[in-house]
């Protein structure tokens, strides 16, 4: 895909987040306002609940629209200076020349490490205590490209077998383990953006 089509497919993404959010957060504030009322009327657990549930969703379809349009001019950067500025994941830097530059907006690159974390998080093991920090390492195989490798627990699921290859995170998440998941497809078009792409492989403990 060119990246003048890539950029295109972004747009049309955007549009299309930013319309469903106006289209859905409007009544949803709505609603909003009418249970704060009612709850200071009457109701006060049952409509806590519900408001709860209200900030979610508008939650969620914040971190949609703004996924897709935050960004900062591209600049060089080393991967020392990557990883000071990743805060999505633990970054830690593999390289045997870690001052090695490349130009990249960290900025988005954060946000498809956090969608990817988020999305991993969905189907982590559930933990008894503090949720395990998804952890990744930065590596530079030529000068024009880096490589993140995040390695973290992922339940096990009939449909996928040992040693499977997915060449997108759309089609892990949502196609393969039938999630409706957000995430997986914002990240995919934010990495093909960058001219990148996410290869998943899924492995068993020997």
């Amino acid at each position: 895909m060119s990246e003048e089509a890539n950029d295109r497919s972004l747009i049309l993404i955007s549009a299309l987040l930013r319309a469903l959010a106006h289209k859905i957060r409007t009544p949803l504030s709505v609603i909003s306002n009418d249970l704060t009322f009612i709850k200071s009327t009457s109701f006060e657990v049952e409509c806590a609940r519900d408001l709860a549930k209200v900030k979610q969703i508008s939650d969620l379809l914040r971190k949609c629209t703004t996924s897709v349009l935050q960004s900062a001019p591209a600049d060089s950067f080393s991967l020392t200076e990557i990883c000071e500025r990743i805060t999505a994941v633990q970054l830690r830097n593999g390289a045997p020349n870690p001052e090695m530059r490349i130009v990249i907006d960290p900025i988005q690159l954060n946000i498809v490490l956090d969608l990817i974390a988020e999305s991993l998080r969905n189907f982590s093991p559930k933990p008894t205590g503090e949720p395990q920090p998804v952890c990744g390492e930065i590596s530079q195989p030529t000068p024009e490209l880096i490589r993140i490798t995040i390695g973290h627990p992922f339940t096990s699921f009939a449909s996928i077998t040992d040693g499977a290859r997915f060449n997108s995170l759309t089609a892990l998440f949502n196609d393969t383990l039938d999630s409706d998941l957000p995430w997986p497809p914002i990240a995919d078009a934010l990495i093909w953006r960058m001219k990148g792409t996410a290869e998943s492989t899924a492995l068993t403990d020997s």
